[in-house]
């Protein structure tokens, strides 16, 4: 049975063990407490696991509203808007790993996961 390859939740950075952040590729804890101190809570951790010894990891950024508009100036070039999200939201890791067709969809469904709305609530008032 072939395994479902979806986006799935993982563990925060800072509950990650010794042993789990030795194995992280891409970025170093230094530039994760820089990247952390500059975008907060909008900071997240990927990790794509092509196969059992191939493993990326980045740091991604929700895309903030002008990123969101500067895409509908180049919505009619799906490359060139692929090309801003990933300048944009991938603020650490092992770039040259998105020429790789796995890493570079699957990094840009995590981004895509990011812009989605979220849970919003409207009651009566």
């Amino acid at each position: 049975m072939e395994e479902k390859k979806k986006i799935q939740a993982g563990k925060a950075y800072e509950s990650l063990s010794d042993k789990e952040r030795e194995q992280i590729v891409g970025f170093t804890e230094e530039q994760h407490n820089e990247m952390r101190a500059r975008y907060g809570k909008r900071l997240k951790m990927l990790t794509v696991q092509v196969d059992e010894d191939e493993r990326y990891d980045f740091l991604l950024v929700r895309p903030t509203k002008d990123t969101i508009l500067a895409m509908a100036s180049v919505r009619d070039d799906l490359n060139a808007a692929n090309e801003l999200l990933l300048n944009t939201c991938v603020v650490a890791g092992d770039r040259s790993a998105l020429e790789d067709s796995a890493v570079y969809t699957s990094v840009l469904g995590a981004v895509a996961e990011l812009i989605k709305g979220q849970a919003a609530f409207i009651s009566k008032a």
